[in-house]
Protein backbone atom coordinates (compact mmCIF):
# COMPACT_ATOMS: atom_id res chain seq x y z
CA UNK A 1 0.00 0.00 0.00
CA UNK A 2 1.03 4.01 -1.09
CA UNK A 3 -0.31 5.96 2.14
CA UNK A 4 -0.31 9.62 1.07
CA UNK A 5 3.56 11.17 1.50
CA UNK A 6 2.59 13.33 4.92
CA UNK A 7 -0.55 11.36 5.40
CA UNK A 8 0.43 8.19 7.14
CA UNK A 9 -2.52 5.59 6.66
CA UNK A 10 -4.67 8.23 4.89
CA UNK A 11 -5.17 5.79 1.98
CA UNK A 12 -5.25 2.01 2.62
CA UNK A 13 -5.46 0.75 -0.80
CA UNK A 14 -3.84 1.04 -4.25
CA UNK A 15 -3.64 5.14 -5.48
CA UNK A 16 -5.11 3.52 -8.87
CA UNK A 17 -7.46 2.00 -7.25
CA UNK A 18 -8.58 4.70 -4.94
CA UNK A 19 -8.70 6.96 -8.54
CA UNK A 20 -10.57 4.44 -10.04
CA UNK A 21 -13.39 4.29 -7.69
CA UNK A 22 -13.66 8.10 -7.47
CA UNK A 23 -14.14 8.53 -10.99
CA UNK A 24 -16.81 5.45 -10.59
CA UNK A 25 -18.53 7.87 -7.93
CA UNK A 26 -18.11 10.33 -10.69
CA UNK A 27 -20.06 8.70 -13.43
CA UNK A 28 -22.63 6.75 -10.78
CA UNK A 29 -23.38 10.49 -9.13
CA UNK A 30 -23.99 11.90 -13.16
CA UNK A 31 -26.32 9.16 -14.13
CA UNK A 32 -28.50 9.23 -10.90
CA UNK A 33 -28.56 13.53 -11.07
CA UNK A 34 -29.97 12.86 -14.54
CA UNK A 35 -32.16 9.82 -13.30
CA UNK A 36 -33.61 12.78 -10.69
CA UNK A 37 -33.79 15.53 -13.07
CA UNK A 38 -35.54 13.26 -15.49
CA UNK A 39 -38.46 12.52 -11.90
CA UNK A 40 -37.33 8.93 -12.96
CA UNK A 41 -35.95 8.33 -9.13
CA UNK A 42 -39.01 9.52 -7.69
CA UNK A 43 -41.44 7.46 -9.75
CA UNK A 44 -39.29 4.12 -9.10
CA UNK A 45 -39.02 5.34 -5.48
CA UNK A 46 -42.57 5.79 -5.27
CA UNK A 47 -42.68 1.82 -6.36
CA UNK A 48 -43.57 2.94 -9.75
CA UNK A 49 -41.73 0.38 -12.33
CA UNK A 50 -40.31 2.08 -14.97
CA UNK A 51 -41.53 0.68 -18.52
CA UNK A 52 -39.43 1.05 -21.12
CA UNK A 53 -41.93 1.59 -23.52
CA UNK A 54 -43.83 4.07 -21.47
CA UNK A 55 -40.55 6.43 -21.17
CA UNK A 56 -39.41 5.89 -25.00
CA UNK A 57 -43.46 6.73 -25.63
CA UNK A 58 -42.68 10.17 -23.84
CA UNK A 59 -40.09 10.84 -25.91
CA UNK A 60 -36.61 9.71 -24.48
CA UNK A 61 -33.79 7.61 -26.66
CA UNK A 62 -34.51 4.78 -26.38
CA UNK A 63 -30.76 3.33 -26.83
CA UNK A 64 -29.44 6.29 -24.48
CA UNK A 65 -31.75 5.61 -21.86
CA UNK A 66 -30.83 2.11 -22.16
CA UNK A 67 -27.48 2.76 -21.65
CA UNK A 68 -28.51 4.86 -18.40
CA UNK A 69 -30.84 2.30 -16.90
CA UNK A 70 -28.45 -0.70 -17.97
CA UNK A 71 -25.80 1.36 -16.35
CA UNK A 72 -27.52 1.63 -12.97
CA UNK A 73 -28.82 -1.89 -13.12
CA UNK A 74 -24.80 -3.06 -13.23
CA UNK A 75 -23.69 -0.65 -10.41
CA UNK A 76 -26.60 -2.12 -7.84
CA UNK A 77 -29.24 0.62 -7.63
CA UNK A 78 -31.29 -0.85 -10.23
CA UNK A 79 -33.21 -4.32 -11.29
CA UNK A 80 -34.61 -5.04 -14.65
CA UNK A 81 -37.01 -7.57 -15.50
CA UNK A 82 -37.52 -7.55 -19.34
CA UNK A 83 -38.15 -4.54 -20.07
CA UNK A 84 -39.23 -3.25 -16.50
CA UNK A 85 -36.81 -1.54 -14.40
CA UNK A 86 -37.25 -0.95 -10.38
CA UNK A 87 -34.77 -0.14 -7.67
CA UNK A 88 -32.59 -2.61 -6.36
CA UNK A 89 -31.62 -2.59 -3.23
CA UNK A 90 -28.50 -0.23 -3.40
CA UNK A 91 -31.12 1.81 -4.84
CA UNK A 92 -34.11 1.48 -2.58
CA UNK A 93 -32.11 2.83 0.11
CA UNK A 94 -31.37 5.95 -1.08
CA UNK A 95 -34.93 7.26 -1.59
CA UNK A 96 -35.09 9.26 1.05
CA UNK A 97 -32.28 11.16 0.19
CA UNK A 98 -32.40 11.97 -3.42
CA UNK A 99 -33.59 15.25 -2.85
CA UNK A 100 -29.81 15.94 -1.91
CA UNK A 101 -28.82 15.55 -5.64
CA UNK A 102 -30.64 18.35 -6.29
CA UNK A 103 -28.84 20.48 -4.00
CA UNK A 104 -25.71 18.95 -3.30
CA UNK A 105 -24.53 17.96 -6.37
CA UNK A 106 -26.74 19.98 -8.99
CA UNK A 107 -26.51 23.46 -6.80
CA UNK A 108 -22.64 22.91 -7.20
CA UNK A 109 -22.65 21.86 -11.21
CA UNK A 110 -21.64 24.80 -12.70
CA UNK A 111 -19.11 26.23 -10.37
CA UNK A 112 -17.47 22.44 -10.89
CA UNK A 113 -17.87 22.87 -14.40
CA UNK A 114 -15.82 25.49 -15.04
CA UNK A 115 -13.29 25.05 -12.20
CA UNK A 116 -10.77 25.17 -14.18
CA UNK A 117 -11.34 28.73 -15.58
CA UNK A 118 -12.06 29.51 -12.14
CA UNK A 119 -8.52 28.68 -10.21
CA UNK A 120 -6.74 29.65 -13.79
CA UNK A 121 -8.55 33.52 -13.68
CA UNK A 122 -10.00 32.96 -17.19
CA UNK A 123 -13.52 33.45 -15.42
CA UNK A 124 -14.52 35.11 -12.05
CA UNK A 125 -17.00 33.48 -9.40
CA UNK A 126 -19.97 36.05 -9.66
CA UNK A 127 -20.02 37.46 -12.88
CA UNK A 128 -18.94 34.45 -15.27
CA UNK A 129 -20.28 31.64 -13.52
CA UNK A 130 -23.04 31.52 -10.26
CA UNK A 131 -23.06 29.12 -7.81
CA UNK A 132 -25.29 27.85 -5.18
CA UNK A 133 -25.06 31.26 -3.28
CA UNK A 134 -25.43 34.30 -5.65
CA UNK A 135 -24.72 36.48 -2.96
CA UNK A 136 -21.72 34.61 -1.65
CA UNK A 137 -18.30 36.59 -2.93
CA UNK A 138 -14.42 34.73 -1.88
CA UNK A 139 -12.11 36.11 0.31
Amino acid sequence: MNPVIGQPNAVTEEPESHLFRAVQGYYETKALLAMWRMGLLQRAGSGEPLQLNELVADGNDEELLVALLNYLTVRGYLQRDDTMYTLAGRGATLVPYFGYLGTMVGAYEPVMAEVEDLVAGRKVFGRDVHGPCPTWRPG
